[in-house]
């Protein structure tokens, strides 16, 4: 604190938007004679979150996802049908041991969005009207709402480490680069090409397929994607609330300690013919199982190759 001359405006600097900041102000006349404490709150808010341009639509006859970009930081939160069900985006949260998952939107605040509108049942070539909510820790802002069209055919996405992550990627010649981006934008039916080559990191599916149209995820060449956890992450590829999900061909590696695949409330989830392996390191026994499996119901796996783990598959 510091005494000021009397003046009728003060400027302040307020560090954080959205936060509190509290201030006691007193006065006093020239012969020394001082006022009670005045308190007072001053809040910097944040710039009104918005969404920029147009959302890109991707819709088949299984469902759609919207994607878009905003001027700040924020969360978003969509909602679609007559039911309002909530879409699925993508967020996740670590603690201790395991992973913990819930429904809506990302801790996280972000500005890239991508949310899923899945619904139960397949209505192929009706319309559905969608919500979208924009949180900030100021408030909740709407964001867009409209009408989609469920239409339209599977596609296939490709992904490469020489690809890059656009909205207008994701073709044999103009891939993704990263797995992450291809899946959080295909629907039921859609399959993900993988092009040899390493990709480190992880991905965390949170929306999946219908029965009779898979999400497919596979190598162009057996075991020649590989999925790298980089002795960092606690696994490589994660299920989570994604069902009718078929992962098939890659091969998956150095992870920490839960596994080369999680899968959690993801039914009707299918592992087939990779290589999922953990060895030694850091002189220490390999961590974490091939498959981690929880909560999820008609769970497949055949023919894959899983060594060098603390254990093989947890259910």
């Amino acid at each position: 604190s510091q005494a000021l001359p009397l003046s009728r405006l003060y400027q302040v600097s307020l560090a954080q938007p959205d936060r509190p900041y509290r201030f006691a102000v007193i006065a006093s006349d020239n012969a020394g004679n001082w006022s009670q404490p005045q308190e007072l709150s001053i809040v910097r808010r944040a710039e009104t979150p918005r969404i920029q341009g147009e959302p890109v639509i991707r819709a088949n006859s299984f469902g759609a996802t919207i994607s878009f970009r905003t001027n700040v930081e924020c969360m978003a939160t969509g909602f679609f049908g007559s039911d309002s069900a909530p879409m699925r985006t993508r967020f996740y949260q670590n603690q201790s041991r395991f992973y913990y998952y819930a429904e809506g939107t990302s801790p996280e605040p972000r500005r890239d969005h991508v949310l899923a509108a899945i619904p139960a049942k397949r209505t192929s070539g009706t319309s559905i009207d969608y919500q979208i909510d924009l949180t900030t820790r100021s408030g909740v802002w709407p964001g867009k709402n409209g009408n989609i069209k469920l239409e339209g055919k599977a596609r296939n996405w490709h992904v490469s480490t020489s690809g890059r992550d656009a909205e207008d990627a994701g073709t044999e010649t103009n891939p993704c680069h990263t797995l992450q981006y291809a899946a959080d934008r295909a629907l039921p039916g859609d399959v993900i090409v993988l092009a040899p080559g390493v990709y480190g990191g992880s991905t965390v599916l949170t929306h999946g397929g219908v029965a009779g149209a898979p999400i497919v995820i596979r190598s162009a060449e057996k075991w020649g994607a590989v999925l790298d956890g980089l002795r960092k992450v606690r696994s490589p590829l994660s299920l989570v609330r994604a069902p009718h999900e078929e992962i098939r061909d890659l091969e998956l590696r150095w992870y920490t300690i839960i596994a080369g695949i999680y899968v959690f409330r993801s039914p009707n989830a299918t592992v087939r013919g990779c290589r999922i392996w953990n060895a030694f390191w850091w002189q220490k026994r390999p961590q974490g199982r091939g498959l981690f499996v929880a909560y999820s119901p008609e769970f497949t796996a055949e023919r894959n190759m899983i060594f060098k783990n603390d254990g093989i598959m947890y259910i």
